[in-house]
């Protein structure tokens, strides 16, 4: 049996997590899809956007990304006659996307300089294509490890292309953040698009760097291979990209083409507490209010406590003061 018949009678399983962590809002956006039956045999598609831009401007453009390119490929893939032309026709489709997102930034005031990364991963029967602009990443995990697909487009990215820099260097980048290409610019950036051939058994996950700024690929690969369901693992790693202080929102998504070859080690899920609808923040603050209102509580009970004894204690004192013939006076003072 051929390859692309393996592929093809093998399983597709999707999974997803996304979170605003410790931002306002959340300005990643994703989706996966699912294609009808079609010529270039075409399954699955994934997407993450990281947005930005000011105010909610940074959510419009990820959204845009994500839909304008889910639709443009839904149209080719279902026309197309060969799959040859696939890698062309997905950098036309993040063209069009770039092109939507600049013509709303440039009409409306509230999204003037909003723009996006993006990453995707198409897989079809033979292969899988991945591309991307930005800084989402998209990794690739087999038995034997886990291989970064995506190309960085960032600030720190080039300066590490241009010459030596030492590990202290690379940490102190002081532009580490800053993207290189992103859509939603005048002019439709240069995609990174690579063709994987060989992917049966195995997983693709792709992210924002809400994830990828404190969790590193050994971590990744340990959770994916080390769960036996894959939304186990993709949320393990949204929760503990939280614990470990993600400053920005956080998403993951991921596919697995039939099953990945799991390690004789198992993880357990002990410490990776669940994040409430709303954010952690928000928990957190939840969890401070109930705090302040029970010292509230407890004061006014002082209070009142303090205010019987002494009311009591007054009374008392009244009530000698009369038997001793002091009470007339206390009475005048009282009227």
């Amino acid at each position: 049996m051929a390859e692309s018949e393996v592929s093809y009678m093998q399983e597709i399983s999707a999974a997803s997590f996304t979170h605003r962590g410790r931002r306002l809002i959340n300005e990643d956006y994703s989706g996966i899809y699912e294609f009808p039956e079609n010529r270039v045999r075409a399954r699955r598609l994934a997407i993450v956007a990281d947005g930005m831009g000011g105010h909610n401007a940074g959510e419009v453009a990820s959204r845009t990304a994500v839909e304008t390119i889910a639709t443009e490929l839904a149209d080719c893939v279902l026309s197309l006659q060969s799959p040859v032309d696939l890698a062309s026709v997905v950098t036309e489709a993040f063209r069009t996307a770039s092109e939507a997102i600049f013509a709303k930034a440039s009409s409306e005031p509230s999204c003037r300089g909003m723009g996006t990364t993006t990453s995707v991963v198409l897989i079809l029967a033979d292969k899988a294509l991945v591309a991307n602009v930005g800084d989402s990443r998209i990794y690739h995990l087999t038995g034997e490890g886990i291989e970064q697909l995506s190309e960085d487009h960032t600030a720190l990215s080039s300066a590490m292309k241009a010459g030596y820099m030492t590990d202290e260097e690379i940490a102190n980048f002081p532009y580490k953040h800053a993207i290189t290409r992103s859509l939603g610019e005048e002019s439709a950036p240069e995609v990174s698009i690579r063709t994987i051939d060989h992917f049966f058994d195995s997983s693709f996950i792709i992210c924002s760097d809400g994830l990828t700024d404190v969790i590193n690929e050994k971590e990744i690969y340990e959770q994916v291979t080390g769960n036996p369901d894959l939304q186990i693992a993709v949320d393990n790693l949204g929760r503990l990209a939280y614990q470990s202080g993600s400053e920005d929102n956080i998403t993951v998504v991921g596919l697995e083409i039939g099953t990945l070859r799991r390690n004789e080690n198992p993880l357990i899920a002990e410490g990776v507490y669940p994040l409430t609808k709303g954010g952690g923040e928000q928990k957190r603050g939840k969890t401070s209010a109930a705090a302040l209102a029970l010292i509230l509580v407890l004061l006014l009970l002082a209070v009142i406590s303090t205010g019987l004894i002494y009311y009591f204690g007054f009374s008392e004192h009244l009530y000698s003061d009369r038997l001793s013939g002091n009470g007339a006076v206390l009475n005048e003072t009282s009227q």
